[in-house]
């Protein structure tokens, strides 16, 4: 099984090189974030980038792949600070059943909030220009950070030379 912290620490190398703080996103500021310049080509390949955790050590975690210099897949999952993903039991009691109806069901509007995003990144192709929905705001935030770390990663990494394993060096 692969390290499940592996793309975590990979991420922190990011924010220690200051790509980690997009406090633009509450300001409204520009449709591009800090360190993500859409007329930079992307590189083919799948990229993971992560935010910075909320107040309750949740941390968002966007998964990118580019096909041929555009966004062909977007997956975007929030990590609650157990380790489990906020999904269908995101919301619920410990034992879970559903204590309070009106808070399970915010906290399931954010979850699918998180599929739309993904898809929208698709279409967009700019995590700034991916619309934000109503009750999923800190969830958006941090796609924001999580998406542009992993389109920045995909900008900085080198194409394939497109060798083949039995070339002669």
């Amino acid at each position: 099984m692969a390290d499940p912290a592996a793309p975590r620490r990979w991420a922190l190398g990011l924010r220690a090189l200051g790509l980690g703080a997009l406090g633009w996103a509450a300001t409204g500021c520009g449709p591009t974030a800090p360190g993500f310049d859409a007329t930079v080509p992307l590189t083919d390949g799948v990229f993971v980038g992560e935010s910075d955790p909320d107040g309750e050590g949740a941390f968002g975690r966007a998964t990118v792949t580019v096909t041929d210099g555009r966004i062909s897949a977007s997956e975007y999952v929030t990590i609650q600070e157990d380790g489990s993903i906020k999904a269908e039991d995101y919301g619920k009691n410990n034992d879970g059943t559903i204590g309070n109806p009106a808070r399970y069901r915010a906290a399931q509007k954010a979850v699918a909030a998180f599929d739309v995003y993904a898809r929208q990144l698709i279409e967009v192709g700019v995590p700034a220009d991916v619309d934000v929905i109503s009750g999923a705001t800190i969830g958006y935030n941090q796609f924001l950070e999580a998406a542009t770390a992993a389109l920045v990663a995909s900008q900085e990494a080198q194409p394939a030379l497109g060798l083949s394993p039995s070339a002669p060096q």
